[in-house]
């Protein structure tokens, strides 16, 4: 069986929240704190055996939403059985014969609600919630409407204030929410959840302690008598303690001490004659610490055995997962398997390695064995083996064209899950096809989608300088992610397909002078309403000899020259290589004044950056012309790099033009106070 959709009400940051799985894997991206662990921990408290309700401080009233302890904490799972189709197209049940024995009896009515979404122009059906389907007892079958039949499970939590505690029911329930029995801890163990969270200790996990990964793998009471056993010997060999000087010594103070009629009033037959014992240790502690070790060889004869503990992250994280990993992959009943970050500590190829292992645990042939719930904040993880249909993704509640207001956006519950195995082929496609792009968005609050790489290098690098080290003014440190949209022409289809992942999007347009009016009202009206923001540069021809508006002019037009090209010389040095021909001709051609570019100087005759006087150009405007020419000359590949340089030596002489202040402002708003946003006001003003 395998979890098929589930509902969070009133848990943690969670008023309701609706989540559909994949019925195999399961990779979950999202800002930090939009809920991912809250989710896990949801599912962990309904379904993990290990959990005793009874114990104190289990729930806590903060794990109420907004600490509303009025409200009850409800969080229902539903299971499906899990099935394949035989080569003759007959449906075929996976699940073990004790998995049917004890809960296909108990599975009841659900019909799945869906809606429709459209965000790239292709219809996408999307489920929204599961409702109750009553089937009266004499219906016909051929009557009954499209529904699953499903094993319904609910944890209902309270808060009471007399005890100031709360009271938790895990029960199997009906259509009607009414409890058909109690789910015990071996209904928990035949469905076979298991959690390994992102706090995890892998020396805890890899001792003999009890109820570690390890001690699933051992036998107790094996181990309890070999523990004891060894007490005993160490006991007997006490004497080799004894004999020390200075322990004899000890023993000898103690035991002159205490007068023998003393202790024998308190306790009868007992003297004032101290020794030592190692009998009185409690197991629980031994087993805690007897943990692995690895073997290290110090010559083809001489080996010493370095504990866990003293080894690195990577290393115990590695051989807690790999263990893990072949525990999943036992032959049992049954497998929900939940797993967060397991790339922590590891290099980038044995994270790919564990990931892909993760992923192929699953599947066997065309039986569903098992489901597995990942949560990462590395993007070179995300699809490694089951692409795009495997993501579960943490958006924001979106505006969308027939509701333009986002009635839901300003809610606490602002965050919602989307299965993008419902998005459109061409959705998931592009993300596969560009991961690079798309990914690092993913995990994002807000895209920022801009015309070319000068902004990705230039935008982080003003936006720290401005918010003077306040990371909260910092919209690239409050979840911002730049994303190069090539061209104006593809900023918008680019959007689309963020939007589809419920991405937030933001476009940063050039003004060119080009733009027709048809362009111009398109992003007046956010394209119809399915763009979140637009911003433009300033609607102003900035330097007499171009048209237009872009970074580079708004640099030419603001920074003083000097500084500039000490910027610029800066950046050309570290590049590595002299300025190809073909760049530098495109880069005159953006120039209309061909009498001002036939001032430049020869750069192909000799020429080095650093031993030219600017002024030798005479007017500023010849200087500034030059300047920009230079902006647009560096090879394609090296124009991030450079514009980082640039962004950086103009930051140290305090010399950032403050229009990146002003866009920064804005973007801080559409992150922040999102309602407040003038959308009339596309273009920034010039300074």
């Amino acid at each position: 069986m395998y979890i098929f959709g589930f509902l969070i009400k009133n848990f943690r940051s969670f008023e309701n929240l609706w989540g559909f799985p994949n019925s195999s894997v399961n990779v979950i991206v999202g800002p930090n704190n939009c809920g991912k662990s809250t989710v896990m921990r949801a599912l962990s408290y309904v379904l993990d055996p290990t959990i005793n309700y009874r114990q104190p401080g289990l729930l806590s009233r903060f794990d109420f939403h907004l600490s509303n302890t009025m409200q009850p904490i409800e969080i229902t799972i539903w299971l499906k059985p899990a099935t394949h189709i035989d080569e003759n197209g007959i449906t075929v049940y996976d699940d073990s014969e004790n998995i049917k024995r004890t809960f296909f009896d108990k599975l009841t009515a659900w019909k799945l609600e869906t809606q429709e979404r459209n965000t790239t122009g292709v219809i996408e059906i999307h489920p929204v919630n599961i409702s109750a389907l009553i089937i009266e007892p004499m219906q016909r079958l051929e009557d009954v409407p499209p529904h699953e039949r499903l094993l319904a499970i609910r944890l209902r939590s309270t808060w009471n204030n007399d005890i100031e505690a709360t009271e938790t029911e895990v029960e199997i329930i009906d259509e009607l929410g009414n409890k058909i029995l109690p789910l015990n801890n071996q209904h928990k163990e035949l469905l076979g959840f298991k959690i390994v969270g992102g706090r995890r200790n892998p020396v805890y996990e890899l001792s003999l302690s009890r109820q570690s990964v390890l001690s699933k793998m051992i036998n107790d009471d094996e181990v309890n008598l070999a523990l004891r056993e060894l007490l005993i010997q160490l006991d007997n060999g006490k004497n080799q303690l004894l004999d020390k000087p200075s322990i004899n010594g000890l023993m000898q103070r103690l035991s002159g001490l205490i007068a023998p009629e003393l202790m024998g009033s308190l306790v009868n037959n007992l003297g004032s004659e101290f020794s030592l014992t190692f009998l009185g240790s409690d197991l629980w502690r031994l087993r805690g610490a007897t943990t692995i070790a690895t073997n290290m060889a110090m010559g083809p004869d001489n080996k010493f055995s370095l504990p866990l503990e003293y080894q690195g992250d990577g290393a115990q994280n590695l051989i807690l997962i790999t263990h893990l990993i072949d525990l999943i992959r036992a032959p049992k009943d049954n497998d929900i398997v939940v797993l967060e970050e397991p790339e922590q500590n590891l290099e980038p190829s044995l994270a790919r390695w564990v990931f892909g292992e993760l992923c192929s645990l699953t599947q066997k042939q065309n039986q569903q064995i098992g489901q597995l719930f990942v949560t990462t904040h590395a993007p070179a993880l995300v699809g490694e083996l089951k692409g795009a249909e495997s993501l579960l993704i943490f958006s924001d509640n979106l505006p969308s064209p027939e509701n333009p207001q986002g009635e839901n956006v300003q809610k606490p519950t602002r965050w919602q899950l989307i299965s993008a195995r419902n998005l459109s082929p061409d959705s998931r496609k592009k993300l596969d096809q560009d991961r690079e792009k798309y990914i690092p968005a993913l995990f994002s609050r807000q895209a920022l989608i801009v015309e070319g790489s000068s902004e990705i290098g230039f935008l982080p690098v003003a936006f720290h300088h401005f918010s003077e080290r306040r990371p909260g003014q910092n919209p690239y440190h409050l979840g911002l992610e730049i994303v190069n949209g090539e061209s104006r022409d593809k900023l918008f289809k680019h959007a689309k397909i963020l939007r589809s992942y419920g991405k937030r999007c933001h476009l940063l347009f050039d003004y060119d002078i080009d733009v027709s009016e048809e362009i111009e009202n398109e992003r007046r009206s956010r394209f119809n309403r399915q763009v979140d923001f637009v911003t433009c540069w300033p609607r102003q021809n900035l330097l007499p000899f171009t048209t237009g508006c872009d970074l580079e002019v708004i640099l030419t037009h603001y920074v003083p020259p000097d500084i500039l090209f000490e910027a610029i010389k800066i950046a050309y040095s570290d590049s590595g290589h002299p300025l190809e021909e073909r760049n530098w001709r495109n880069a005159c051609n953006k120039i209309l004044d061909m009498e001002i570019v036939n001032r430049f100087p020869d750069v192909f005759g000799g020429f080095n950056l650093n031993e030219f006087d600017l002024h030798s150009l005479g007017e500023e405007i010849n200087q500034r012309a030059f300047l920009f020419a230079l902006l647009h000359g560096p090879h394609e590949c090296k124009a991030t790099k450079d514009m980082r340089m640039i962004a950086e030596y103009l930051a140290e002489r305090q010399s950032v033009p403050v229009i990146f202040d002003d866009l920064r402002k804005k973007i801080l708003q559409t992150i922040t106070t999102p309602e407040v946003i003038n959308h009339d006001a596309t273009y920034l003003a010039a300074r």
